[in-house]
């Protein structure tokens, strides 16, 4: 009865293809034990425990030269280097993979909230907000370039920004466009600040195609406001939500927003 494995059986027992096998061969990684008078190459159990620790070492992401010196020249001091190296590589993809978890979780939680919101008029209670004013233009009618050369003049980062944006109308098309002050953002305190008070909002969400459409909107929601006899108490503040370009490609969310009297 024949004692030594075949190389297809030892591929079979090591879940490998033999092919593997020929090639760490051809690398001078592994021999089999015998060639039988047939030409089949045999393996015992040396061969089994080298191709094991070659299989674990490309497990563990050794490079191939790196494990032809290792599998020669094999100590145990070696052995608990590559595992202590492979520990430290492993938990820091597993940290990786953490903050990627977050990052995609705090996504799709803003996604879920997006969609709970009510596109439409509402008198919403807001505390006191302080916003940073970036720049000072005719904001909507920029283009893609002119903002570029403005965040390069301002050295702003974009992804910085990458947050709502607060545009509030002032005089023949002009507007501040703001952001608001969160926790850790000390580099936006160059700029002056605006302060939203505390109390009642009007607010009307609405997607728009393109900015063309804002002035339309605009009107709408004074008019709202007349026919409703809602008292406007505060400039009118429009919020493009920036992060809804993240799932939205062909429309552009606004919040439009304006302090009332109390009733």
């Amino acid at each position: 009865m024949r004692k030594y494995l075949t190389i297809g059986e030892l591929a079979d027992l090591m879940k490998i293809s033999t092919s593997n096998i020929r090639y760490y061969e051809k690398e001078g990684l592994l021999s089999p034990c015998k060639i039988d008078d047939n030409g089949y190459r045999l393996y015992d159990f040396n061969e089994l425990d080298r191709l094991e620790t070659i299989l674990l070492l490309r497990k563990l992401d050794v490079p191939l030269k790196q494990l032809k010196c290792i599998i020669n020249n094999y100590s145990i001091d070696d052995y608990m280097e590559i595992l202590n190296s492979s520990l430290s590589s492993i938990d820091s993809k597993i940290e990786q993979l953490k903050n990627k978890r977050k990052y995609i979780a705090k996504k799709l939680n803003y996604v879920e909230n997006f969609k709970k919101v009510k596109k439409d008029y509402r008198v919403i209670n807001l505390p006191e907000r302080v916003l940073y004013c970036l720049h000072t233009g005719k904001i909507f009618e920029y283009t893609v370039k002119e903002t570029y050369e403005i965040m390069k003049s301002q050295n702003i980062d974009y992804l910085d920004i990458y947050q709502d944006n607060y545009i509030i109308p002032l005089d023949n098309d002009t507007f501040n466009l703001c952001i608001l002050k969160t926790p850790g953002m000390k580099v936006f305190e160059r700029f002056d600040k605006i302060l939203l008070q505390e109390g009642s909002y009007l607010n009307y969400g609405i997607f728009i195609q393109n900015y063309d459409e804002v002035d339309i909107e605009i009107a709408k929601f004074y008019d709202y406001m007349r026919e409703n006899n809602l008292s406007p108490i505060s400039k009118l503040i429009i919020i493009e939500n920036t992060k809804s370009a993240d799932f939205d490609l062909n429309s552009i969310y606004l919040d439009l927003q304006i302090l009332i009297k109390k009733c």
